[in-house]
């Protein structure tokens, strides 16, 4: 094959992806622009419209029931009767999209949630996944499947005054660095510490601590679990500045040790930490004498 036929065919190869891509996010706007005149028609309670956007065979999944509804007719009827109650109400549908999938040229999905809010907030979301169908050159939507996703847990108070030990924090000294790695749970009701012992550049140890409000005890507590196959629990208590951390531990051969882990914050960018009241099994053992850990950029 000749150099000038393998420049041709690879030019192309070229355009015609060029063009399939710009072809491909076209159709991506004009899907997406029919969602959009979906909500606005049904938050506006035009009824008439509702049943444009729908293919003749579609079929929606009511999440509280799993009841199908089959063909566009029946969908219509359904959706007016809520449409009119959204409107009535005051209410607000919204749609945001994750992710969508628009390799085939006449098929699409797109994956989000859907929302009904008030003045108030939040009243309903729903995990909402919709298939398109594109007929005569128009997408329209061929099937809505839903699950219902309760709404976000409130935030619990009670760890609101541990906020500050959240980031990258470092504790170096000739021979040994400590590094912790700081972070609130999603919806800020643990706080997640993963921490690394390494001396002269080898690791040496590994763990995480979760920090969380225990309901029972009506307390801060911390679950640990390290690398060596050992896990403890203690329950924190506030002293003036300083929070005490009060941990039961099991090593990894069953033997059993506790201390008094002290954190009192210095500033925003360190903090001291201490180690009294050690024991294993029932020898006791050296104390952590304070030693100053700082924050990292």
């Amino acid at each position: 094959m000749s150099k000038f036929l393998i420049i041709l065919i690879l030019g192309f190869q070229t355009l015609f992806t060029t063009l399939w891509a710009a072809d491909n996010e076209s159709s991506k706007k004009n899907a997406f622009e029919l969602l959009q005149k979906f909500s606005e028609a049904f938050n506006q309670g035009k009824l008439d419209q509702l049943g444009s956007f729908w293919s003749s065979d579609a079929e929606l999944t009511l999440p509280a029931t799993g009841e199908v509804l089959e063909g566009r007719d029946a969908i219509t009827k359904f959706l007016q009767t809520r449409s009119k109650e959204i409107k009535e109400r005051g209410l607000t549908f919204s749609f945001k999209s994750i992710r969508s999938n628009f390799s085939d040229p006449n098929k699409a999905s797109i994956e989000g949630i859907a929302e009904i809010t008030d003045k108030n907030g939040l009243l309903q979301r729903n995990a909402r996944k919709i298939e398109l169908v594109k007929q005569n050159g128009q997408w329209l939507i061929d099937s809505v499947r839903e699950i219902e996703v309760p709404p976000a847990p409130p935030v619990n108070p009670n760890l609101k005054e541990l906020g500050w030990l959240v980031g990258n924090w470092k504790d170096t000294d000739e021979d040994v660095t400590i590094t912790f790695n700081t972070h609130w749970d999603k919806f800020k009701n643990f706080i997640s510490q993963r921490f690394n012992m390494n001396t002269y550049g080898v690791d040496v140890m590994e763990g995480i601590q979760v920090i969380g409000w225990d309901p029972l005890a009506k307390q801060i507590r911390s679950w640990v679990y390290d690398s060596d196959g050992g896990f403890g629990n203690g329950l924190w208590t506030k002293k003036e500045n300083s929070w005490y951390a009060k941990l039961d531990y099991v090593l990894s051969d069953g033997t059993k040790g506790s201390a008094t882990n002290i954190y009192t914050k210095i500033n925003n960018n360190s903090y001291s930490f201490s180690s009294i009241d050690r024991k294993v099994g029932d020898q006791p053992i050296d104390p952590i004498e304070p030693v100053t850990v700082v924050k990292e950029e």
